[in-house]
């Protein structure tokens, strides 16, 4: 994207910029999947009554992790760069907007998707073997 906008007569600085709003906005959009896949699950599964719902919570615990640490490389990594900005490129204090908002965004469109993440972490399972092994995927 950088590149893009230099080739276009773009300076560093907007390209800094550009990704300081693209990469939190792509960590929204990681957020709305992750929260959106784990709501359809619960309503699909609503309780571990096998080892092939146990298999599929395993499944989107996994993917869940991954996103969340993903999204907050993203969220570094955009943060980075408005210092980047600040003390390299000579940008003012106040790009500190385009890091900031960007951020905050992606907070608050997570927030909605805690609750569904506290019922995912307390589900009813079938059989006390059960409950061990979601137990053992959720500390793991």
């Amino acid at each position: 994207m950088a590149t893009i906008l230099l080739q276009e007569g773009g300076s560093a600085r907007t390209g800094v910029l550009a990704l300081m709003v693209i990469l939190p906005a792509i960590g929204t959009i990681l957020v709305l999947v992750g929260g959106l896949r784990l709501q359809a699950l619960l309503k699909r599964i609503p309780r571990i009554a096998s080892r092939k719902d146990l298999d599929a919570y395993r499944a989107e615990h996994t993917l869940h992790g991954t996103l969340a640490a993903l999204i907050k490389v993203l969220l570094g990594i955009a943060n980075a760069l408005f210092f980047l900005d600040l003390f390299v490129l000579g940008g003012p204090i106040t790009d500190l907007f385009y890091s900031v908002v960007p951020s905050l965004v992606n907070i608050a469109v997570s927030l909605p998707f805690r609750a569904v993440e506290a019922k995912a972490n307390e589900l009813p399972c079938a059989t006390e073997e059960l409950r061990k092994e979601w137990l053992e995927i959720r500390m793991a």
